[in-house]
């Protein structure tokens, strides 16, 4: 079965990172969050059956979450689109 994959880069709001880390670990499409260094707080990384699954989960729960100031998200490339 293929599986879509994304990273998510967070920016969140000075004091809230914890917080949105412990909410988005509980998400069942979830597999990863991680604080890291740089201009983003957080990386986060899903895995869905479907585009339209992954995307729907970013634009409702992650980016409209309190504290989170800005994303950037990387859909994954299957290695099959390489050529």
């Amino acid at each position: 079965m293929m599986t879509t994959k994304a990273y998510v880069l967070i920016r969140t709001a000075p004091g809230l990172t914890r917080a949105i880390y412990q909410t988005l670990k509980s998400q069942p499409m979830i597999r990863s969050v991680e604080l890291i260094t740089g201009p983003y707080d957080l990386i986060v990384a899903l895995e869905s059956a479907s585009t339209a699954e992954l995307m729907t989960t970013i634009m409702r729960d992650i980016r409209p979450a309190a504290g989170v100031r800005d994303t950037l998200t990387c859909l994954v490339v299957p290695e099959e689109s390489l050529g």
